[in-house]
């Protein structure tokens, strides 16, 4: 389970680092598709993986979504099964910059985390 709460981190077993991803390197159809579910689900933090290329949209189960994003397994696991999980996306629905909390849970995930920032319509990306 993935998890960017401020008090706890859990890297989930199935993540495989993969070679260096910038928010430029993100393919441009999982930022739109990405793009579209945040807006959906705003204001509630959109999460999910990719894998490979493709985008897998995944249910957050955070106690308060709209401060926090948690991975459910077993949208993960679903994800998962495509392939290795190259990274993980989710939103900002109130906008600004990755957390303390994003960050230590990135590195924890040893793969690259884009983050969509609803209100400017921007991308950023934090690498392990």
């Amino acid at each position: 389970m993935i998890n960017a709460r401020r008090n706890t981190k859990v890297a989930p077993s199935g993540f495989q680092a993969a070679c260096c991803h910038s928010a430029v390197s993100l393919a441009p159809d999982c930022k739109l598709e990405f793009e579209a579910y945040a807006a959906s689900l705003a204001p509630s933090e959109a999460c999910g993986v990719v894998c490979g290329s493709k985008f897998w949209p995944c249910r957050n189960i955070a106690d308060d979504p709209e401060r926090d994003f948690v991975i459910d397994p077993r949208s993960f696991a679903a994800a998962a099964l495509s392939g290795a999980v190259t990274a993980v996306i989710h939103s900002h629905p109130m906008g600004g910059p990755a957390s303390a909390a994003d960050l230590s849970a990135c590195r924890g995930t040893g793969v690259p985390w884009h983050i969509y920032s609803i209100p400017d319509e921007q991308w950023s990306t934090i690498e392990p």
